[in-house]
């Protein structure tokens, strides 16, 4: 089953895509009688994927959106410790136009598709209350909405892996789940394709958010590991972490909790910059093995073209704090992306 759901589903893809003759009633737009539509033919299908990290102390959340217009949206958050650590959306790239005719044909599919379809099928009941999923595993919740109807149909199982690498759990028995899954894969490939590069926090540690902004009296020009030294085990922070914070936030402030036998902070700082709008985000934290420690992926968020940004002096930042991973632990080379105009 599993080789199953990770082959061939290009073709299903396609097959659904040539599948669906009636399928442009979508664009009735609510003239038609709602009977005589697919459900969820004009509205929107979901996709909410919860996945546990580094044994349930963290987590990624994702959430996948698919407009009968076309238009989808990725959203996906990590943190830690219960608190929020970085967030990133990403749109449908180019026209939403272009989408729509795959929408009409994903939804002919989850309706009438022999092998994928969720409605009517023995033991695909959509009132069923949410699973409780183990810590190694995701909890999938995939969701149409029928704006005819006013009414939608929801549908969560366990899986494993995030949405880049979901699968059915190994040994799974439950053959809806399958069903469901399959249908979240579909959807995921005729949205943002099978490209790895979409994802914001594939294969991270989590980490949360201390303290984010333009505005520090850190006078760092590059991004800095605070950690206590290796094999303490001490709960002691490291010798320069008080001076750190107290430049960055003055002596008033008190320090963020961190147990330093267990975590690690971590400050992206890239120095001064010169536009307002130009921010820094630490995006992942890496463990790459042994051998090679882990690395921590930061990157410069600048205005993108034809922006207009104001002239404004800043020292963007980005404070976390993580689990205490293994040394050696760098930062990457620092990657540059372009912001939309007045939006994420």
């Amino acid at each position: 089953m599993e080789r199953y759901l990770g082959t061939g589903l290009r073709a299903t893809a396609r097959q659904a895509l040539a599948s669906a003759g009636i399928a442009l009633l979508w664009a009735c737009n609510g003239t038609v009688d709602p009977g005589t539509l697919h459900f969820g033919q004009v509205g929107q299908v979901e996709v909410r994927i919860a996945t546990p990290l580094h044994g349930a102390v963290g987590g990624q959340r994702q959430r996948l959106t698919w407009e009968s217009s076309g238009a989808w949206q990725l959203f996906e958050e990590i943190g830690y410790r219960g608190l929020p650590g970085d967030d990133t959306t990403t749109p449908n790239p180019g026209v939403p136009e272009l989408f729509a005719s795959s929408y009409a044909s994903f939804i002919n599919g989850v309706n009438t598709a022999v092998g994928w379809r969720l409605f009517n099928v023995d033991g695909l009941d959509s009132a069923e209350p949410e699973p409780e999923c183990g810590v190694t595993e995701s909890q999938v919740t995939f969701v149409i909405r029928d704006g005819n109807r006013g009414e939608h149909a929801t549908w969560s199982r366990c899986a494993a892996g995030t949405l880049r690498s979901l699968r059915v759990r190994s040994g799974e028995r439950d053959n809806t789940a399958a069903r469901v899954i399959q249908a979240v894969i579909i959807m995921r490939n005729l949205t943002i394709g099978e490209t790895d590069d979409t994802y914001a926090y594939t294969g991270s540690w989590p980490f949360a958010t201390v303290e984010k902004g333009d505005e520090t009296g850190l006078e760092l020009d590059q991004p800095q590991v605070f950690r206590s030294p290796d094999g303490a085990g001490s709960h002691a922070p490291p010798p320069d972490w008080e001076s750190a914070w107290t430049a960055h936030a003055g002596a008033a402030r008190e320090q963020p909790e961190v147990d330093w036998a267990t975590e690690m902070v971590l400050v992206g700082a890239i120095g001064v910059r010169e536009e307002s709008g130009d921010s820094v985000e630490i995006r992942r934290v890496l463990y790459l093995g042994t051998e090679r420690g882990t690395e921590i992926k930061i990157v410069e968020r600048v205005p993108g073209d034809f922006c207009a940004p104001v002239h404004k002096v800043v020292r963007p930042f980005h404070i976390v704090v993580a689990p205490r991973a293994p040394a050696p632990v760098f930062f990457s080379e620092l990657q540059v992306e372009r912001s939309r105009c007045g939006g994420p």
